[in-house]
């Protein structure tokens, strides 16, 4: 798979510098030179990243959102138990990963920059809930200092993480930083994200029919890390639901390139546990399919099948405007992609 996605980008990479070399005075193709490297850096290069981390045994997932988009209602459904704290109104910068453990509820208190962790043991998910609240929203400074090296492991009965999956529950990256911290909010989010997850869910509010301009910079910034975009609050009725999925879907994909959008509605599962909605159950799958490296390699090349697929189509408006019928692809890397393709059986056109 390394290979594949090596010579993926190796073609695009190529072809870019080949077009670009051709005599000005024969012929224009910048544009089309200009498609294949943004191409490259927004569909390939992200997937070249996911591969480095996707054979790890401690495989971590995140969701993330402006403060009050519903994670934490959503993260309570899909853990089936009440251990995700709430809350309207900004919070700390403290991430909590929740992780399976078949016989007891813990939680640990971790501080790598003061080489300090602490742990606690508890009788019942709400006894755990209570101390893992208050850690989360007003944290003392001996629990925790400032930055992407401190957060918290709740460890608990939760059937959906079962095999080394982890889920890490993040604050909405709109809320403000605590008075003595000298980073933003945001840029200590980022931090963690990037030295500790390997895959990110964006989660969007259905009841804002917009993306806001702060939405799209922090997803800018984690983008490579993204896979889904996770539409919270979904109160579509069932027979108009399909239709306007497709409408919410093309109004925003052309933003979030490369995910795959999921419609919930977290807090109707948690009221009816045993009649979640189809959506919440397919948000459940996406968990379970991510839970052994086998099948997340199956994901990436799933991936990179679509990426050229993607690419073919929309090759078709650059070559347009270069008038070319074809792309004059660096003949060498076309070889070496097409056997590289042929080897992992990739259908490609």
């Amino acid at each position: 798979m390394e290979q594949l996605i090596d010579e993926f980008i190796w073609l695009l990479l190529d072809t870019e510098n080949y077009i670009r070399k051709l005599p000005q005075g024969r012929t224009n193709h910048e544009q089309l030179a200009e498609f294949l490297r943004i191409f490259r850096e927004k569909r390939l290069e992200p997937l070249h990243w996911r591969l480095q981390r996707i054979n790890t045994q401690r495989y971590v997932l995140s969701m993330v959102g402006l403060t009050n988009v519903g994670k934490s209602t959503l993260a309570e459904a899909l853990l089936e138990h009440p251990v995700a704290p709430r809350k309207n109104g900004p919070a700390t910068a403290i991430p909590v990963e929740y992780e399976y453990d078949c016989e007891s509820w813990q939680l640990r208190t971790i501080d790598e920059r003061n080489l300090t962790v602490m742990e606690q043991k508890f009788d019942s998910a709400q006894a755990l809930f209570q101390v893992l609240e208050k850690k989360v929203f007003t944290p003392q400074p001996e629990d925790l200092s400032n930055g992407s090296d401190a957060k918290l492991i709740v460890k608990g009965p939760m059937k959906l993480l079962e095999g080394g999956l982890v889920f890490a529950d993040t604050p909405g990256f709109g809320a403000a930083q605590t008075a003595d911290s000298s980073a933003t909010h945001e840029n200590v989010l980022v931090e963690y994200l990037q030295k500790h997850v390997h895959e990110v869910m964006f989660c969007l509010s259905a009841s804002n029919a917009m993306v806001s301009p702060s939405e799209k910079k922090f997803f800018e910034s984690i983008g490579h890390l993204c896979s889904t975009v996770v539409v919270t609050k979904w109160d579509a009725e069932d027979e108009q639901s399909e239709h306007d999925k497709k409408q919410y879907e093309g109004k925003f994909s052309e933003l979030f390139p490369m995910c795959r959008f999921l419609f919930v509605n977290a807090k109707r599962a948690i009221e009816n546990p045993n009649q979640q909605d189809s959506e919440a159950q397919d948000l459940q799958s996406l968990f379970q399919t991510r839970r052994n490296k086998q099948e997340r390699q199956t994901l990436l090349r799933s991936d990179v099948e679509r990426a050229y697929k993607d690419l073919i189509e929309l090759l078709r408006k650059p070559l347009e405007a270069a008038g070319l019928p074809n792309v004059p692809w660096h003949k060498a890397a076309l070889a070496n992609f097409q056997y590289e393709a042929a080897k992992e059986k990739l259908k490609i056109p």
